[in-house]
């Protein structure tokens, strides 16, 4: 049987206020959910999309510079286009080593450089062209 002194401890204990009041409670939750906001922004980022970043070197070079065709893989042409990028429309289709000259470096919309060419030709992506003379 227990003992009285342990009933009347245990009704003090019963008795005592809580530890956090419902008004601590909806702090902490408030802080919690700004937490979670937080860490979803800094992981996730905001809605707005970023910039890209330019490759460095965009603009007119110094001097004209020699470049050869060098179409990636199986291909043996690139193509030329209007403007740098890929939904400008091909201008022509210059096959594996043809020299060309280029006078500027230009960016996408992705960032991707792009090498405009001399006398109006058009523009070539820059991944498919070697230095003339170059690796």
């Amino acid at each position: 049987m227990p003992d009285i002194a342990d009933t009347a401890s245990a009704a003090e204990y019963h008795a005592r206020p809580e530890p956090f009041s419902n008004a601590d409670r909806a702090k902490f939750a408030l802080i919690l959910l700004l937490l979670a906001v937080v860490w979803g922004y800094a992981r996730f980022g905001s809605d707005r999309p970023t910039p890209p970043t330019l490759p460095a070197g965009i603009g007119a070079f110094e001097n004209p510079v020699q470049f050869l065709a060098a179409p990636g893989g199986n291909f043996s042409r690139i193509n030329v286009r209007s403007g740098p990028g890929g939904e400008y429309r091909i201008l022509e289709k210059v096959t594996r080593g043809t020299p060309l000259t280029g006078i500027a470096r230009a960016a996408d919309t992705n960032g991707a450089s792009w090498i405009e060419l001399a006398n109006g030709r058009g523009y070539t992506k820059e991944s498919v062209l070697v230095v003339n003379g170059g690796p």
